[in-house]
C-alpha cells in the first residue's frame, strides 16, 4: 500500500512487497502463461490484501469513535482509483482509434463498463470468455478485477456497519460473521462451477470472488487497533511466513486457469495462504517482513495499481515486443505506472482533484500553470508514445501479431453476397476421373471447389496480415494445387460444436455453407480439433468420436480432409498430449466414413513454426508453411488422377503415423 496520507495509520512496508509478488505474477501470466501457469492468482492475492487494508482503515475509524466515516472513505477511494483509470481508458481509446478502429465499438463498451466499475458483469452478461486462448487478450480484459474491488468498496462498509450493530462491536462474533460470509461465497462458487463449461461467470462474479476479500477483512477485524495493529506472536508469524510463501509459490506454479481444482479448493487455499503471508508481514521484526519491505520491492508495490492498469494495454498494443522482448513490455508498463503515480495519482491522492486548480486560480499570477494541468496531458502523451510508436512501427512493416490477436473471422471466396463467383465453372469437384493419368497433373487435386472451415489456427494462412507474401496465402496455394474456387470460413474461439455466444461453431458454419448451395460436389477441409481437445481435457462433454460424427454426418458423401491437431505446449488444457484423443478419433472415423481422408499435420509440422510464447498458433513462417502444406495435402488426399490414398491418410514430408 502506498504510504498513507493519514499519519496516524501504521504503514507496513512488507505489504507493498506482497503487492509486488501479486502484480508480477499477473504480468508474467499475461506475457506467457507457460512461464508461471498460476500467475493469474496474483489477482486473488490483491483481493485479500485489499480486504485487509480497507477493512483495517474502516475499523480504525470505528475504534477511534468516529464511526466508519463512509463519506470520507468513499471520497478517498475515488481520489485514489478513478483518475488513473480515466487516464488509462483515454489512452486505450486513442490507440484503438488509430490502430484498431474496427474494435472501437467493442472497446468502447468495455471502457464504459470499466469507468463505472461494472466490467465484470458486462463481460458475464455479454457471454464473453476470460479464458479463451483463441480469442486472445483485449486491452481492457483485466478491468473485471478492479470492478469487483470497487463494488466491494461500495457495499462492504454498509455490510460492516450492519454487522457492527448486530454484534455490538464485539471482535470475535464480528470475525466469525465475516468468515461465515466468506464461506458462503466459496460454497456458492463451488456450486456454480460446472466442469467443462466456461468458468467466466464463476471466476469474475462479485458474489463468487468475495470470499477472498472477506478473508482479508476478517484478519483486519481480528488485529486492528485504534492506532496500528496487534502484532501477532512470533510463534505464529514464522510458520505463517513459511507455509504461506510455500503455498503461494506452489499454487503459482501448479494451478492452471483450466484446473477444476481452482474453484473447488484452489482459490480458498490461495486466500488462506495470502492471509498467512499478510500475518507474517505484520511482524516487522522477522526476516520475512524485512525482506518484503526492501526498497525495490516496496517501490514496485507502491505503483502496483498503475502497473496492473497499464500492463495489458502494453501487451496488446505492442504484441511484437510481448513475444520477442517481454522485458521491454514490462519496462514500458512500469514506466507508465511510475509517470502516472508521480504526476497524477499521488498528487491527487494527497491534495484532491480540484484543490490544486482552485489554489492556482486564486493566485494564478504568481503560481503560473498548476502542475496537474500539465501532468495529465504529459502522462497521456507519454503513454501514447510508449505504446503507439511500436504499434505504428509493427503496423507499417506488416509484421505478425501474436496469436492471441488472431481472433477475427475471415470469410473469403465463394458466391456469397460479398464475394465474386470465380470465372471458372465448378463441376463435380472431386469425382474420380475415368481418363488415363496425366503426368502434368502430378501434385494437383481433382477438387475444383475447396471449402476450408477452421478455427483461429487457420486465420493466419488466409490473412495477408500474418504472412510475408500474398502469393503464399492459402487462397493462392489451394488454387495452385488445382482448385478453381476457394471458400474460407475461419474464425477464433470455436470448436466443432462449441463457440462463444453469438458466434458460429464449426458445425454452424458447415450448415450455413450447405444452405448456400455448397455440398457433395465440393471438397471440405475441416481445420478444427485443437479447441475440442482442450475442452475435453478440462472435462467438457461430447466424446471425440461424437464430435467428429456431427460434422461428417451433415456432409454426407462429400470429400473431407481433416488435419490432425498439434500444439507445442507441455502443460495446460492445450498441452500437445491432450490432442491425442481427438487425433485417435479421426483415425477411427476412417472406418465409418470412406469419404474422409486424415491429413497427418501433426507429423509434418515443425516446432519452430509455432509462435513463440503462444505455441498453439503459428508464426509468419508457420502460416506460410501451413498454407503450402495443406494445398499439397489436398492434392494427395484427392489427386487429379482419381486415385485414393492408402488407408485414407496422407502426409506431405513424413510417413503417416497410422
Amino acid at each position: 500500500m502506498p504510504r498513507p496520507v493519514d499519519s496516524h495509520t501504521s504503514y507496513v512496508p512488507a505489504i507493498d512487497g506482497l503487492r509486488t509478488v501479486a502484480v508480477l505474477g499477473v504480468l508474467a501470466y499475461h506475457l506467457n502463461p507457460a512461464w508461471l501457469p498460476g500467475g493469474y492468482l496474483g489477482v486473488g492475492m490483491f483481493f485479500t490484501l485489499s480486504g485487509y487494508l480497507i477493512t483495517a482503515n474502516l475499523m480504525r475509524s470505528h475504534l477511534r469513535g468516529r464511526g466508519l466515516g463512509l463519506p470520507t472513505f468513499w471520497l478517498r477511494r475515488f481520489r485514489r482509483l478513478v483518475p488513473a483509470v480515466v487516464l488509462m481508458l483515454a489512452v486505450v481509446l486513442l490507440l484503438t482509434i488509430f490502430f484498431d478502429r474496427a474494435k472501437l465499438s467493442e472497446t468502447g463498451g468495455h471502457a464504459l463498463s470499466a469507468l463505472f466499475y461494472v466490467n465484470n458483469w458486462h463481460v458475464i452478461l455479454e457471454g464473453q470468455s476470460y479464458f479463451d486462448r483463441f480469442a486472445g487478450h483485449a486491452p481492457l480484459d483485466h478491468m473485471w478485477s478492479l470492478s469487483v474491488e470497487e463494488q466491494f468498496y461500495l457495499f462492504w462498509p454498509l455490510v460492516l456497519f450492519v454487522l457492527l450493530k448486530l454484534t455490538r462491536g464485539k471482535r470475535k462474533p464480528l470475525v466469525a460473521a465475516t468468515l461465515v460470509l466468506a464461506a458462503v461465497s466459496f460454497g456458492w462458487m463451488a456450486f456454480l462451477f460446472n466442469t467443462g463449461a466456461d468458468a467466466t461467470r464463476v471466476y469474475e462474479g462479485t458474489d463468487t470472488r468475495a470470499g477472498g476479500i472477506l478473508f482479508g477483512a476478517a484478519l483486519a477485524i481480528a488485529l486492528t487497533k485504534d492506532k496500528g495493529y496487534r502484532i501477532p506472536p512470533r510463534a505464529l508469524t514464522i510458520p505463517c511466513a513459511l507455509l504461506g510463501a510455500v503455498g503461494i509459490g506452489f499454487l503459482y506454479w501448479w494451478l492452471t486457469d483450466y484446473s477444476p481444482h481452482l474453484y473447488n479448493w484452489g482459490l480458498l487455499a490461495l486466500s488462506v495462504a495470502s492471509v498467512a503471508v499478510i500475518t507474517a508481514a505484520l511482524d516487522q521484526r522477522t526476516l520475512f517482513s524485512k525482506f518484503f519491505g526492501l526498497a525495490p520491492l516496496r517501490w514496485i508495490g507502491e505503483r502496483s495499481y498503475g502497473i496492473y492498469l497499464w500492463h495489458l494495454p502494453a501487451i496488446v498494443f505492442i504484441p511484437e515486443w510481448s513475444v520477442a522482448h517481454p522485458i521491454l513490455v514490462t519496462v514500458v508498463a512500469i514506466a507508465l505506472a511510475a509517470i502516472s503515480w508521480s504526476l497524477v495519482e499521488d498528487p491527487i491522492r494527497r491534495n484532491g482533484v480540484f484543490a490544486p486548480v482552485k489554489n492556482w486560480w486564486a493566485e494564478r499570477k504568481t503560481l503560473g500553470t498548476p502542475r496537474i494541468a500539465l501532468a495529465v496531458p504529459a502522462t497521456v502523451l507519454a503513454a501514447v508514445v510508449a505504446m503507439g510508436i511500436p504499434a505504428a512501427w509493427n503496423d507499417t512493416l506488416g509484421k505478425e501479431q501474436p496469436a492471441g490477436s488472431q481472433q477475427m473471422g475471415l470469410k473469403v471466396g465463394g458466391n456469397g453476397p460479398a464475394n465474386k463467383v470465380p470465372d471458372a465453372a465448378a463441376s463435380s469437384s472431386a469425382a474420380p476421373s475415368s481418363a488415363a493419368p496425366d503426368p502434368s497433373q502430378a501434385g494437383k487435386t481433382r477438387c475444383t471447389t475447396v471449402i476450408h472451415v477452421g478455427d483461429s489456427t487457420s486465420i493466419g494462412m488466409f490473412s495477408d496480415n500474418y504472412i510475408s507474401d500474398p502469393s503464399r496465402n492459402a487462397q493462392i496455394t489451394y488454387k495452385n494445387a488445382g482448385a478453381q474456387e476457394v471458400v474460407a470460413d475461419v474464425t477464433g474461439a470455436r470448436s466443432t460444436v462449441e463457440s462463444l455466444e453469438g458466434d458460429p461453431s464449426i458445425l454452424d458454419s458447415v450448415n450455413q455453407l450447405l444452405g448456400q448451395g455448397y455440398g457433395e460436389e465440393s471438397c471440405w477441409v475441416i481445420g478444427a480439433g485443437v479447441n475440442d481437445a482442450a475442452n475435453r481435457a478440462v472435462g467438457g462433454s461430447g466424446e471425440e468420436d461424437w464430435r467428429v460424427d456431427q460434422i461428417m454426418q451433415v456432409l454426407g458423401d462429400a470429400p473431407v480432409m481433416w488435419p490432425t491437431a498439434k500444439t507445442n505446449l507441455d502443460s495446460g488444457a492445450y498441452a500437445n498430449a491432450n490432442m491425442a484423443p481427438f487425433n485417435e478419433a479421426l483415425l477411427r472415423a476412417r472406418d465409418r466414413y470412406p469419404n474422409l481422408v486424415v491429413y497427418d499435420w501433426a507429423s509434418d509440422v515443425h516446432t519452430e513454426w509455432f509462435l513463440p510464447g503462444d505455441d498453439v498458433h503459428y508464426s509468419t513462417e508457420g502460416n506460410e508453411k501451413r498454407a503450402e502444406y495443406f494445398a499439397k495435402a489436398i492434392a494427395l488426399a484427392f489427386p487429379a488422377d482419381g486415385s485414393k490414398p492408402d488407408k485414407q491418410i496422407v502426409a506431405v514430408d513424413s510417413q503417416p503415423t497410422h
